[in-house]
């Protein structure tokens, strides 16, 4: 009942634009020339047919593959690298935090000051893995938050209890550790 006047202003800002959007979507409109007309599901049938579209879809899911998928198994190291950490593990956090903590377009003009010399975003080949490497630089450092949060928040006793069975840091690790970073991993991955 408390979640009522929240989840009303949730649904009207969410819901109605996307109603209006579907609604849109199946006119055909030139505001300039008074053009309004009602043409279905053309727009979509265009799309499906389109094949500058079905590059677009597969660019977008090599993209978000392979940046997530980088962005948590480097997560993962940096987060384990910083819970091993004695002496620099708050210099190691700041350093880590600082490519998040920056501004997208800074991130933007810092890569294409990079890739300028080289030219790699005109290149059709190297385009979308210079993207990556700039997305996972920027997002990397979200995803080690979360798993060394998690990280430090496993009790020693049951690496302890590993080591008392003979299990091994790669065991350990294999068996104990990344098992209890899954959940924390599927839900930062789901943030990206």
């Amino acid at each position: 009942m408390l979640l009522a006047p929240a989840l009303a202003v949730l649904a009207s800002v969410t819901l109605y634009p996307l109603a209006q959007a579907l609604v849109l979507s199946l006119e055909r409109r030139v505001p300039v020339f008074g053009i309004d007309e009602f043409v279905g599901l053309r727009h979509y049938a265009f799309l499906l047919r389109d094949p500058a579209f079905a590059n677009a879809l597969r660019v977008t899911a090599v993209f978000t593959v392979a940046s997530v998928a980088l962005e948590v198994v480097l997560g993962v190291a940096a987060a384990l690298a910083l819970a091993t950490m004695r002496r620099w593990r708050a210099a190691g956090i700041g350093l880590l935090l600082l490519p998040w903590c920056l501004p997208g377009v800074v991130t933007a003009r810092i890569f294409e000051w990079l890739y300028e010399p080289t030219g790699w975003l005109g290149i059709p080949g190297r385009a979308l893995p210079a993207l990556i490497v700039a997305d996972v630089w920027r997002t990397t450092p979200f995803l080690a938050l979360f798993a060394y949060a998690r990280l430090i928040s496993i009790p020693p006793a049951i690496g302890e209890a590993a080591a008392v069975d003979g299990a091994g840091r790669l065991a350990t690790l294999r068996a104990i550790t990344l098992p209890l970073l899954a959940p924390v991993l599927l839900t930062a991955a789901l943030f990206r």
